[in-house]
């Protein structure tokens, strides 16, 4: 029972002060020992960590062949191909100008970008849905958006560039999207940012205090 429960809990709270202290306690050995051996524990477990997950995927996409689910036969697509970049790899090396690389370059990174273009229609879905002026708030959003698309494209500075009235200088659309970009998104890039180092640290401190212990299964 011990080494099923409570000592997850030291090891979790032992290496989470030792990567606190760091920051406040500036003694060579915290510094240097303490430190170095902190990322080999955290290295050796990332390799276990990338084992489970071969052997996760491997027993999920098995199971999906052996029952024969839906889109069962790309799981042997799966499969052949992490054969066949693992032995690439292994064999010929994965420096330029190998067939491991052109592997990567021709196939892998044409398909993440595929993938990512796909997350196009959906976001463009979701801010027409985000978009529709219920509210004051969604009207402000409405609007910042049009003005913002406008300055990023090159049609928009064209139609409104920036132009004056005698001695006052009135902004165009390019000028007003780097306003609107460098003080109101900033400053809720940075109030988002703050919430999440603080929801990120109350979960830490719980984790470490061994209070937070969904972890452990």
């Amino acid at each position: 029972m011990f080494w099923q429960r409570q000592f997850p809990l030291v090891v979790c709270f032992v290496l989470g002060v030792s990567f606190i202290i760091q920051f406040f306690v500036k003694h060579p050995v915290i510094q240097s020992d303490v430190i170095n051996e902190a990322a080999n524990f955290a290295t050796i477990i990332g390799i276990f960590a990338l084992v489970l997950g071969l052997y996760s995927i491997t027993r999920m996409h098995w199971m999906k062949i052996r029952h024969r689910r839906k889109d069962w036969f790309f799981s042997y697509v799966l499969f052949a191909s992490l054969l066949l970049m693992t032995l690439l790899g292994w064999i010929l090396g994965v420096g330029n100008d190998t067939p491991f690389q052109w592997m990567y370059m021709a196939v892998m990174v044409p398909l993440s970008s595929t993938m990512f273009s796909l997350l196009a229609f959906y976001m463009a879905s979701a801010s027409f849905r985000a978009f529709r002026a219920k509210s004051f708030e969604s009207t402000l959003l409405l609007l910042a958006a049009i003005v913002v698309m406008l300055g990023r494209v090159d049609i928009g500075p064209y139609m409104f560039p920036d132009t004056s009235i005698g001695n006052m200088p009135i902004w165009g659309v390019d000028e007003i999207t780097n306003w609107l970009l460098e003080i109101p998104n900033t400053a809720a890039s940075r109030g988002i940012g703050l919430g999440i180092a603080l929801g990120t640290l109350a979960t830490s401190l719980k984790m470490i205090l061994g209070i937070e212990r969904s972890y452990l299964g």
